[in-house]
């Protein structure tokens, strides 16, 4: 079959995502390609196909081709040579031992085989006899994007790692958190609660569609649309998750409050940590007055003053981890940022 180079590295760029490349689990450095024909006539389907080990990608797209086949390769030699390629189109012909690749020249790609001598599939998706439902690809991404900096990067509870989405029972559609930062986003995306892995929101940060098409089932989960399919299992620990204690702490509600540009925050911020040493375990102090924020350094050496609009008369002196402030300010879309500090109510 015969493919413009550019619409196969615009796939090979999204699948090349799914494959972890983990030595121990030899699938996730393959790539599976597959062409179907339309029973119907007229184009067929494009299928690319990796793995983490635990969630599958497959990227699809409508194109020209005669004959049905199935290969699996090396996903690194793949991506790479079609991205090297220069020509305006590739051939792709399945051969019995390889997969002839045809561009600048022509390269023979082993096919991968299992000690049985058989060629390596990966395993089919399993079907969930659910009615699927529809959300918003915009909503979605918005919320894995601003509560990315908050999912726990370390193992020490697993099911932080994750992003738990609510239902309209949860007071909170989506949260993400280490412990220490709390960030969540109001907008209710699914039917009932999941936990999915850093891993698969990675990848629904490729979806281009409008909309995606949800399957959920006890602990699977399939995220599709006419152009691809993320399937896995949730996170385990969902149960564990603290829900209730998030939604009883921004439940709470502080006498005061202060709002302030984002971007002149986050520039200030930005020069302040030049002056952060390794002993100060990223701490910058912030002092709340009427109408500004004092930053400085701990040891005084550098300081600004940020025009801000406060509630309270009383100046508030805080010491914060200027990381865990940026990150946060950081995910926030709107031009100005508003902190709640002082007693509880």
């Amino acid at each position: 079959m015969n493919i413009k180079t550019e619409l196969l590295q615009k796939m090979v760029a999204k699948a090349i995502q799914g494959a972890s490349m983990n030595k121990m689990i030899p699938l996730t450095s393959l790539i599976g390609i597959e062409f179907k024909e339309n029973i119907l006539g007229g184009n067929g389907n494009l299928i690319l196909t990796t793995t983490d080990g635990s969630t599958q990608l497959k990227i699809n797209q409508e194109v020209e081709g005669n004959g049905e086949f199935y290969t699996i390769v090396n996903a690194d030699t793949f991506a790479k040579l079609v991205g090297k390629t220069t020509k305006a189109t590739i051939e792709l012909e399945n051969k019995e031992n390889y997969l002839l690749f045809t561009g600048n020249g022509d390269y023979k790609l082993e096919i991968a085989i299992n000690e049985e001598g058989e060629m390596v599939k990966f395993p089919e998706v399993k079907n969930i006899d659910v009615a699927p439902y529809s959300i918003s690809t915009k909503l979605l991404q918005d919320a894995i994007r601003t509560t990315k900096a908050s999912v726990a990067k370390t193992m020490e509870i697993p099911c932080l790692t994750g992003y738990y989405l609510g239902d309209s029972t949860t007071a909170i559609g989506v949260i993400g958190t280490d412990r220490q930062l709390i960030c969540t986003m109001n907008n209710t995306l699914v039917k009932e609660p999941m936990l999915i892995s850093s891993e698969m929101a990675e990848l629904l940060l490729l979806v281009e569609e409008e909309t995606t098409n949800v399957l959920q089932k006890d602990n699977d989960i399939i995220f599709f649309n006419k152009e691809f399919t993320i399937a896995g299992k949730e996170l385990e620990g969902k149960e564990n998750y603290p829900v209730e204690q998030i939604t009883g702490l921004l439940d709470t509600q502080y006498n005061n409050s202060i709002k302030v540009n984002k971007d002149e925050l986050l520039s200030v911020l930005d020069r302040l940590s030049l002056f952060i040493s390794d002993y100060d375990k990223n701490g910058i102090k912030l002092a709340f007055t009427k109408e500004a924020i004092l930053a400085k350094s701990q040891k005084s050496n550098a300081q600004e003053l940020i025009d801000a609009e406060s509630t309270s008369e009383e100046e508030f002196d805080v010491l914060v981890d200027i990381e865990m402030l940026r990150s946060q300010i950081e995910t926030i879309s709107t031009d100005i940022v508003e902190i709640h500090y002082g007693q509880e109510k």
